[in-house]
């Protein structure tokens, strides 16, 4: 998804989900850039955990299916279980107690979760940070239809305000 602004598409945030409450999260790059005129500035992209939803209050479930996807990863990362059939199972919420940053408020504020409109307005602010281009990413425990409702939302709710 690109921006309005032809030199800006759409993106924002870091990996540690910092997101758009970062507002000098484009700094060290922007500072590369003014240092090398002699190259041509390039995209500036992110990808994000993503979901909408219309319910305002929808966003609990899949705070929580994305916790659970990080405490996955801290599984399979730390080698600590035997996957079954392919699946590992998440590593205990207990073991997150020391981790705010992954409790479902803080996702909920952190990374791209919310109604249409809630999208649209973190998506603006991305803008404003100088990121050119938005990734959806979707891979969470949340059911296939749950994803795919979501993604509908985002292209007939969220894309045409960036047209």
């Amino acid at each position: 998804m690109r921006s309005r602004s032809p030199s800006r598409k759409l993106v924002g945030g870091d990996h540690r989900d910092r997101g758009a409450n970062c507002p000098s999260s484009t700094s060290p790059f922007d500072d590369a850039v003014a240092a090398h005129p002699e190259v041509p500035r390039p995209d500036l992209m992110v990808l994000r955990h993503t979901h909408v939803q219309d319910d305002p209050e929808g966003w609990r479930p899949a705070a929580a299916a994305i916790s659970k996807f990080y405490r996955t990863f801290d599984a399979w990362f730390g080698n600590r279980t035997t996957p079954v059939n392919g699946f590992l199972d998440p590593s205990p919420e207990s073991e997150f107690a020391e981790r705010p940053e992954l409790a479902p408020e803080s996702l909920h504020r952190t990374v791209v979760i919310g109604t249409p409109g809630e999208i649209v307005e973190r998506l603006r602010r991305y803008e404003e940070l100088g990121v050119d281009e938005f990734s959806f990413w979707c891979d969470n425990s949340l059911p296939h239809e749950e994803k795919r409702k979501s993604l509908e939302l985002f292209v007939k709710e969220v894309v045409p305000a960036f047209r």
